[in-house]
C-alpha cells in the first residue's frame, strides 16, 4: 500500500491510531482480492455492501450496483480495480467530491 495512504491516515487519526487503520485497510483489500480470485459471484455482493455500509439505502444501492454489473466483470478486471484502490492517492481531489454534509445535498 502506498506511503501516501499511510500519510493520509496519520493526518486523519494521528500516528498512534494510523498504523492499525492502515493494517486493517491493507488486510481488507488483500482479503477481497483473494476472495475475488476464488469466487467472484459470492464476493462482489459482499464487497459492494461493505463500501455502502452505513448508508440509509445500502441494500437498495447494493442491488442497483449488482444489477449494473450483470454480467459480472471477470476476476482480472476486479483485481485491477482493487490494486488501483490500494495504490491510489486521491487526497488532492477529495475536496472536489460532494459529501452528505454539503449544503447542496440538504433538502
Amino acid at each position: 500500500m502506498s506511503q501516501a495512504i499511510r500519510a493520509h491516515l496519520e493526518a486523519l487519526y494521528g500516528p498512534e491510531r494510523a498504523a492499525p487503520a492502515y493494517a486493517q485497510l491493507a488486510a481488507t483489500l488483500a482479503e477481497f482480492a483473494a476472495a475475488l480470485a476464488a469466487d467472484v459471484a459470492s464476493t462482489l455482493p459482499r464487497f459492494i455492501g461493505n463500501f455502502n455500509r452505513g448508508d440509509a439505502r445500502a441494500r437498495a444501492v447494493t442491488r442497483e450496483l449488482l444489477d449494473l454489473a450483470d454480467p459480472l466483470p471477470d476476476s482480472a478486471t476486479l483485481a485491477a480495480g482493487l490494486a488501483w484502490l490500494r495504490d491510489a492517492d486521491l487526497r488532492g481531489a477529495s475536496g472536489e467530491a460532494p459529501g452528505p454534509s454539503e449544503s447542496r445535498w440538504r433538502g
